[in-house]
């Protein structure tokens, strides 16, 4: 790309971290993003991986345990979401943005 010809790591430069203030004397900054989507090959999520053991914990067991986590903890997080989860799911994603949380594009079938 000829936009990095000669470019190297040490060109970049960062803010000092003595010099770096967070609001309300905080120190650091988490991002918290959960992947809503499932093992898939080449042509995209199917049908039959949706229906594997693992996709069902992650669609319903898993989110129904994290979500109230982040509540309790009053955390906030961004949903990677391909269209086609998106699509089956339309309801609880709808829940997750009244709620405060981000769904972020993730392709159309991951």
């Amino acid at each position: 790309m000829p936009w990095k010809d000669g470019y190297t790591i040490s060109d970049e430069r960062s803010i000092p971290d003595a010099d770096l203030r967070w609001p309300g004397d905080n120190r650091c900054c988490v991002s918290i993003t959960v992947d809503l989507s499932v093992a898939a090959g080449p042509e995209g999520i199917l049908a039959q991986d949706l229906r594997s053991d693992a996709a069902q914990f992650g669609r319903h067991d898993g989110l129904d345990q994290l979500l109230p986590v982040l509540r309790r903890h009053q955390l906030k997080a961004t949903f990677a979401v391909p269209a086609v989860m998106a699509r089956i799911r339309r309801d609880q994603l709808r829940a997750q943005v009244a709620e405060g949380h981000e769904i972020a594009a993730h392709g159309f079938k991951h």
